[in-house]
């Protein structure tokens, strides 16, 4: 009798262990939400940029503060990213206080945006 019940116990262990495993697998998040690399930007007009995100459907918010003083637009890019689904791009249009000009396109981090297209 003793083996039969630590047998049966031992099968409800393995169930459990596997249900809460298949759980974690299913409720798992697909996707993260934060600070994300930008893409692409491209002047539309002079005071209008097009912010690509490698978000798609990841319902991206761009963030400008324009630096006068060392002629600098900083833009920051939140999106959420999913790994499984569609593949696409997701494009915010953002209109700066002045005309871009001759000013820096740089990302949150600091670094110059080397991928500033148009204008």
């Amino acid at each position: 009798m003793g083996t039969k019940l630590a047998a049966t116990w031992g099968i409800i262990l393995v169930l459990a262990v596997g249900a809460g495993v298949l759980a974690y697998v299913a409720l798992k998040p697909d996707h993260r939400r934060g600070t994300q690399q930008i893409m692409q930007v491209e002047v539309l007009d002079p005071t209008t940029l097009r912010v690509m995100s490698p978000s798609c459907n990841g319902d991206p918010e761009v963030t400008v503060t324009e630096d006068g003083e060392l002629n600098r637009v900083y833009l920051s890019l939140v999106a959420t990213v999913y790994e499984t689904g569609p593949m696409c791009a997701d494009m915010v249009d953002v209109t700066l206080e002045k005309p871009l000009g001759d000013r820096l396109v740089v990302d949150a981090k600091g670094n110059v945006l080397p991928n500033v297209v148009g204008g």
